[in-house]
């Protein structure tokens, strides 16, 4: 039993600990204006929208603003424009970047100058999301804006969460989290293997159960 109870204390270290909560959402960068293309506006047209008409500008008095709070109750396609507020401060070596945060399940692609935006790498992310990576093409302005058209499944899901930072900071902050996911993984897995070693000295089925859950948590 005390076994038992270290496993939970270990998983609750796990599910609690400030920088896992940290990074399972990245935060939306307070130097971009992200609006989200709804069809609920009066004369706004189309629901979906082409693409040509929203990578174009012609759509973008229908975007509005996204709440915090906002959920999406039904998969489907919609559209975000991503826009700076103030022009970024860099050093000549950066490459700015778009971080898209948003589930594992979702289709996303990002376009500047009606072009798609090559996708530089997808890292992982808690809750079964994912960080989708962009660099910003050469000879976009600041006060230029950017379209993500993101195809999500499933019910319930939070509307994608955009932030901006550099290409270098991103990789680097994306190589601690698969870390710190391999070192969660690995806990678990470990206290799941002896939960089951315990199993066969103590015959005692709680084990079993105990081996099952720290398993399906590492997966």
């Amino acid at each position: 039993m005390r076994g038992g109870m270290a496993a939970w204390f270990l998983l609750l270290f796990v599910n609690c600990s400030p920088v896992v909560s940290e990074a399972v959402e990245a935060p939306a960068h307070r130097s971009l204006d992200v609006r989200f293309l709804g069809g609920a506006a009066p004369g706004a047209g189309p629901v979906n929208p082409t693409l040509d008409s929203v990578t174009s500008g012609s759509r973008d008095a229908y975007f509005e603003p996204i709440p915090e709070s906002r959920t999406r109750a039904d998969g489907g396609a919609y559209w975000l424009k991503i826009q700076s507020l103030e022009a970024p401060s860099l050093p000549p070596s950066a490459i700015p970047a778009i971080v898209v945060h948003a589930s594992r399940q979702a289709h996303v692609e990002l376009f500047a100058a009606r072009a798609a935006v090559p996708l530089v790498t997808a890292l992982a992310a808690f809750s079964g999301n994912q960080d989708r990576v962009y660099a910003v093409p050469a000879g976009i302005q600041p006060s230029q804006a950017l379209y993500a058209h993101i195809e999500a499944s499933g019910t319930g899901l939070r509307a994608a969460v955009v932030s901006a930072a550099t290409l270098g900071e991103t990789l680097a902050r994306g190589a601690e989290r698969a870390r710190m996911i391999a070192l969660a993984v690995g806990a678990l897995l470990s206290v799941a293997a002896a939960s089951l070693l315990i199993w066969f000295v103590m015959a005692e089925s709680l084990f079993i159960l105990y081996a099952t859950l720290f398993f399906l948590q590492a997966l």
